[in-house]
C-alpha cells in the first residue's frame, strides 16, 4: 500500500530523539569519564625477596594478608639483571592461590 507525499500512516513508530546523551535520552545514564591513564593498581613493600629461591613476598600498604610473589611475575626494567630488593615499593595485580594471594604482573611503583 502505498502512501501519498506527506502522509504517514494511522501506526507509526515513537519518535527517538536525535542525541544520544543523558539529557536527551534520560533511562539512559551518562558513562563515566574515560582516563587514559592504566587502572590503579595495589601497592605494597617487598617484604623479603631471594634471587636464588626466585621467590619472596608483599606486605600491602593497604595492611592485609601478606602476598606470594614468584619471580615469573616480576616485570620491573633490567630483571633479573637488577633485580627487585627487599623495602623496594612495587604495584601488582592479585590472583588467589591455594595457600597465600599471588602477586602477578608486578613492577615498580609508579611515583
Amino acid at each position: 500500500m502505498r502512501f501519498a507525499a506527506g502522509r504517514r500512516s494511522a501506526w507509526s513508530a515513537p519518535k527517538v530523539p536525535r542525541r544520544h546523551d543523558a539529557e536527551a535520552v534520560p533511562h539512559v545514564e551518562a558513562r563515566p569519564e574515560v582516563s587514559s591513564k592504566e587502572p590503579i593498581m595495589p601497592r605494597g613493600t617487598v617484604k623479603s625477596y631471594d634471587p636464588v629461591k626466585g621467590y619472596g613476598f608483599i606486605a600491602p600498604d593497604d595492611g592485609g594478608e601478606v602476598i606470594f610473589l614468584h619471580e615469573t611475575e616480576i616485570r620491573v626494567t633490567g630483571f633479573p639483571e637488577a633485580p627487585i630488593e627487599t623495602g623496594m615499593i612495587v604495584e601488582y595485580e592479585i590472583t588467589p592461590g591455594e595457600a597465600y594471594l599471588l602477586a602477578t604482573n608486578v613492577r615498580e611503583a609508579s611515583i
